[in-house]
């Protein structure tokens, strides 16, 4: 892993403005990642690992899990893109939260969730607006955001996070904080535009930007750039990893620039790269052009980093009874410390039986 003074990067390594701090950032090196794939078994990340399968019933048939938010004493899961449900720790079935509709109670699609005492709050990323219901079920409230946001997420307990997707190329905002109040406090620039050869046409490859937490500090990073950002108590991006794709990367001008999507030659063994989680230890990402069960891996205490895909161990598949052994994580504890993935087991007469796999994270 090399290492280079952010006073020589300030310029060419991402579109926003930062404060210029005398200290050197890594820089991870995928070119040689790239090369070659290595397989981990989950017990050589995990200490444990078990597996809990959610209760379906013939309202609650779920084809395919968005997002599973882990808390201290249940899942909140989004599933199929319009639902919102509650389960305890052994996979049983609370309630549903809320309902997809046009009414001032329902949403369109839900994109986030933030769970605060009582209540949970639905990002209603089709409107733009949260959505405020007691855990119990009860409908609280509604407020419009001051954006519609591509993601949004908790900056401090008070505060919000939201991103702005540049479909257009020339979006003069990318990042918003605000209050409770929906009140804007600060808000973070795009510094260049870009024409496309249609103004009508824009080929989207997957999720353009994530904001995420780990261990109090939040974490930005835009998928078509090589810079993973922490956002600083006053609202300033400070580069914090510096991923060198070599000929693998993927520049916002080539986003712009094809019409053809991924058929466009120029896009070929191109890759875009975000977060899928950030633990103490760990940094997984992923991103469009990635081969289906293929990450990027870096284990910051063994400062290794490698091109892999998780399996499991002979006894874990037993217990799916599935004949393909890739594990496929897609999301991560609130606590930050127990990986989660999605299954669906042969092993039980159902057509709707979700699993959830959690894997506890190595310090």
């Amino acid at each position: 892993m090399n290492r280079l003074p952010i006073l020589f990067l300030t310029a060419m390594i991402f579109f926003f403005s930062c404060e210029k701090v005398e200290k050197t950032i890594p820089v991870l090196n995928l070119r040689d990642a790239f090369s070659s794939e290595k397989k981990v078994r989950l017990d050589e990340v995990a200490t444990n690992v078990r597996f809990v399968q959610l209760e379906t019933t013939d309202d609650v048939l779920i084809n395919n899990i968005n997002k599973v938010f882990m808390y201290a004493d249940f899942f909140v899961v989004i599933y199929d893109i319009y639902y919102c449900s509650l389960f305890d720790l052994d996979g049983k079935h609370i309630r549903k939260i809320g309902q997809r509709g046009d009414g001032p109670e329902e949403y369109m699609y839900v994109s986030n969730i933030f769970v605060e005492g009582d209540n949970i709050i639905l990002y209603d990323g089709g409107k733009g607006r949260f959505l405020k219901y007691k855990l119990t079920g009860e409908f609280v409230d509604s407020e419009a955001l001051p954006a519609r946001f591509s993601q949004v997420n908790l900056f401090s307990p008070d505060i919000y996070a939201g991103f702005i997707g540049n479909a257009s190329g020339k979006e003069p905002t990318c990042m918003k904080f605000f209050d409770s109040k929906m009140t804007v406090i600060d808000s973070i620039p795009y510094h260049f535009t870009y024409e496309k050869p249609d103004p009508n046409i824009l080929m989207g490859f997957g999720m353009e930007g994530v904001i995420y937490s780990q261990d109090k500090t939040v974490r930005f990073k835009n998928a078509y750039n090589d810079t993973l950002f922490t956002i600083t108590k006053d609202f300033q991006l400070l580069p914090t990893y510096i991923f060198d794709l070599g000929s693998s990367k993927f520049t916002a001008e080539l986003r712009y620039q094809t019409t053809s999507g991924p058929r466009d030659p120029n896009l070929q063994g191109k890759k875009t790269l975000y977060p899928v989680f950030e633990s103490k230890r760990y940094l997984l990402l992923s991103g469009w052009g990635f081969e289906l069960g293929k990450y990027v891996f870096w284990d910051k205490e063994l400062d290794a980093l490698n091109y892999v895909s998780f399996h499991y161990t002979e006894e874990q598949l037993s217990k799916l009874d599935k004949e393909d052994s890739v594990c496929r994580p897609s999301f991560i504890s609130m606590d930050n410390k127990t990986m989660i993935a999605f299954e669906r087991s042969e092993s039980i007469e159902n057509d709707n039986n979700p699993v959830l796999v959690l894997a506890t994270l190595k310090d």
